[in-house]
């Protein structure tokens, strides 16, 4: 049985072998088949061909007495199979061969200009000394392909196969060899001026002596190439790899090495390399000990995976380099400049990039938590799925930047910019954003649970049902976007929002909470504001025409209202006299203070008047503006404690007493006398000559410094400068001789030398303290 199954098998095989296999006559047909056009239009078949090859042979053979010479000159060979053959000298200037297969052909010196041999296979062919100027070789298989010597000029071989190819000597200048396949190829004494060769596999190529002036080596692979005698000066090998390559005599003068991976290459004195590359090479492969790279020019360096952490890389020019995964944590890195450059996954963790300059880079993934970034300008930036963690954020540009998915939990993003950001899915828990502009920002999906948002702006923000955002500032952002029709706004919590240029007209606000508020040339017109807190809120250019503010808050408030609210409608405000204002900005509060004095609240006014005075008084020279308030502020308030001038004086009085009563314990110069009128009538204690006081007016036996003493004293040192208070002496206005009229003895008291000069002092301050008392009492004087 299994011997039968076997011959079954077998005859199974063979018919299937012979259905599969082209007979004679097949292949002849298939051949047939093929047709191809000459340049005058003849159409030649594939029997037609292989004449005019055989007869170009015999031309070769003879030195052309014989046959004659294959001219396909403009022809249309496409598809043809001309794998063998021999068209050495043969003239095939631009034909059609696209797609043709001439592996292992001879076409030694053959004239091939602008042909097309696009997807061509010439592996294995002998080409060289060939004139294929401005030929189309892109995709072709030009395997172990013999080009040694041929003039290539401005040649199209992008994306060809070239691995093992012989270029020796060959003329390549500004060729296009992008993504070409050029592994272990001979390119020894090639000339490759302004050739395209980005993203390129040059791997084991042969390149000693070739001249590569000019030429585009951008994105490509060179790693462990030797490089030495190679002319590569004004070069393009940007992002190119030439990692473990050999630059030994190598000439790199000029050459544009940006982003070029440098990692393990060989580099002595007969390098040709700028100072900068230089630099970077020994950075890369020796470290950064012992170096200052402060202020230094590394931009568009390759320096992925480096070790900069702690290093003072302060005022460094990064722009546009490639430090992906590289570790910079803890490094000093302010007002350096990282533009462009790649960051990914790099760890930034406590670094100091104060006022650093991070314009569209790209930091996807980079750790950045704890790190400083005040001031740093990070507009354009991706920052998506970032670790933002208790970053330092204060005053950064981040508009424009993609954040999404980033994790900025108790980050500090105070007065920082975040227009247009896209924050979607960001983690946000216990962000500070006081003072932030996120104007257009992408919020959507975002968790904002405890975010502070003081006074920040939240015009066109997209905020939907996947953001996790607080009542309150829902609410703040509700009213931005969709106003404040329909919403029931009593007693609401609108505090440190932003409500700049808002409608609220004839909306009822009473006992709503906006303190802290910026309502900034918002419409506040006939509004009812009754007993809100508008404490240390912004009240620039609002307006406030028939508002009703009674009993209104406004503590420390920034009052600059463009028009004053009804004026029966202004009873109990408080914290009037803390209310400030901008330099000349005085207008709105004048206007408060005339609306007060035409609805007689007298004490409001007064708070009004302070506030004024006290805001023009900060704007006065320094010895004006200290004049101005030992005078008036501190004395009366501006009118605010009209009580405070009698306080002080009586203040005075008591202080003199003690001045007075030094000159009585102590026998000197300056004394205080009792004198008797010469036309008085005397009684016994009276006398002629002016009495010391107290030593001549005491009986012998009371002298001794006892309490009686003390107390007799003290109460001549108190009646005299009770009477040097009121000594005005002015148009007869001496109260002081007014005052010793009810005395029981007629007598007066006079004072001699520096207790004359005291009680000159107290009788200007006394003058000066009655006379402030009765003007800020019954009049206006500021």
């Amino acid at each position: 049985m299994q011997y039968f199954f076997r011959i079954f098998v077998l005859v199974v095989a063979g018919i299937s072998l012979f259905h599969n296999t082209p007979s004679e006559g097949q292949e002849e047909q298939i051949q047939k088949a093929w047709k191809g056009t000459l340049t005058d239009g003849t159409t030649i078949s594939t029997a037609e061909l292989s004449v005019m090859i055989n007869e170009h042979k015999k031309w070769l053979y003879s030195s052309g007495t014989k046959g004659k010479q294959a001219n396909f000159r403009g022809a249309k060979l496409s598809g043809a199979d001309l794998s063998d053959v021999n068209l050495r000298e043969a003239i095939l200037r631009e034909a059609d061969l696209t797609g043709v297969n001439l592996s292992r052909a001879k076409l030694r010196k053959a004239d091939m200009v602008k042909a097309n041999l696009s997807g061509a296979d010439l592996s294995q062919t002998d080409a060289s000394e060939a004139d294929m100027r401005v030929v189309k070789l892109n995709e072709a298989k030009l395997w172990k392909t013999n080009l040694s010597q041929v003039n290539l000029y401005v040649a199209d071989l992008s994306g060809a196969d070239l691995k093992e190819a012989n270029l020796g000597k060959a003329k390549l200048i500004e060729a296009n060899l992008n993504r070409a396949d050029l592994k272990e190829s001979d390119l020894r004494g090639t000339k490759l001026f302004e050739a395209v060769l980005s993203e390129a596999d040059l791997r084991g190529a042969k390149l000693k002596g070739a001249k590569l002036l000019e030429a585009d080596l951008s994105n490509a692979d060179l790693r462990g190439t030797v490089l030495s005698e190679v002319n590569l000066s004004e070069a393009d090998l940007s992002e190119a790899d030439l990692s473990n390559a050999d630059l030994n005599d190598c000439n790199l003068s000029g050459a544009n090495l940006n982003r070029t991976n440098l990692r393990d290459t060989k580099i002595d004195h007969t390098t040709q390399i700028s100072d900068k590359w230089k630099l970077v090479w020994e950075i890369i492969n020796h470290g950064v000990e012992g170096k200052d790279l402060r202020k230094t020019d590394l931009s568009q360096a390759c320096l992925r995976n480096i070790d900069l952490s702690k290093r003072d890389l302060n005022g460094v020019n990064l722009t546009g380099a490639d430090l992906s995964g590289a570790n910079l944590s803890e490094a000093h890195l302010s007002k350096a400049d990282l533009s462009e450059a790649k960051l990914d996954n790099v760890n930034l963790s406590q670094a100091n990039m104060r006022g650093a300059s991070l314009i569209e880079a790209d930091l996807k993934g980079a750790d950045l938590s704890k790190a400083n970034l005040s001031g740093a300008d990070l507009s354009g930036a991706d920052l998506s799925e970032a670790d933002l963690v208790k970053t330092k954020l204060i005053e950064a540009n981040l508009s424009e930047a993609d954040l999404s998915e980033a994790s900025i939990k108790r980050s500090y993003l105070i007065r920082a910019n975040l227009s247009e950001a896209n924050l979607s899915e960001a983690d946000l828990t216990g962000v500070d954003l006081n003072r932030a502009d996120l104007r257009n920002a992408n919020l959507s999906g975002a968790n904002m649970r405890k975010v502070r948002l003081v006074q920040a702006n939240l015009r066109d923000t997209k905020i939907d049902n996947t953001t996790q955002i607080s009542a309150k500032w829902r609410l703040v952002w509700d009213i931005l976007n969709n106003g404040a029709e329909g919403k029931n706004l009593r007693n609401a919590d609108l505090s440190d929002a932003d409500l700049r240029y808002i409608d609220l007209s004839k909306r009822d606000l009473s006992g709503a909470d906006l303190s802290g508020a910026d309502l900034s040339e918002a419409n506040l017109n006939a509004a009812d504001l009754s007993k809100a807190d508008l404490s240390k809120a912004k009240l620039i250019d609002v307006r406030l025409k028939d508002t009703i503010v009674s009993g209104v808050n406004v503590e420390e408030s920034q009052y600059e209202a463009a028009s004053s609210p009804h004026r029966n409608f202004l009873g109990g405000l408080r914290g009037l006299s803390t209310t400030w204002f901008a330099k000349e900005k005085q207008g709105g509060l004048l206007m408060l203070r005339a609306a007060l004095k035409d609805a007689g609240l007298r004490n409001l006014e007064r708070e009004a008047t302070y506030a004024l005075e006290y805001q023009k008084t900060k704007n006065l020279p320094w010895h004006k503006k200290w004049a101005k308030r030992f005078l008036f502020e501190w004395t009366s308030g501006y009118g605010l404690h009209y009580l405070r001038p009698l306080l002080i004086l009586c203040a005075l009085i008591l202080f003199f007493s003690f001045v007075y009563l030094y000159p009585m314990f102590v026998y000197s110069k300056s004394g205080i006398y009792r004198i008797w009128p010469h036309s008085s009538v005397k009684d016994v204690k009276e006398k002629d000559e002016p009495e010391r006081l107290i030593f001549d007016i005491l009986p012998n036996n009371q002298i001794e410094k006892d309490f009686a003493f003390f107390l007799t004293a003290a109460g001549y040192a108190l009646y005299f400068s009770f009477l040097s208070t009121f000594h005005i002496g002015y148009l007869n206005l001496d109260f002081g001789s007014w005052i010793t009229r009810i005395q029981p003895h007629e007598y007066s008291l006079s004072a001699t030398g520096n207790v004359r000069i005291f009680a000159g002092i107290q009788s200007l301050l006394g003058t000066y303290l009655l006379a402030l008392w009765i003007l800020t009492h019954f009049f206006r004087p500021f």
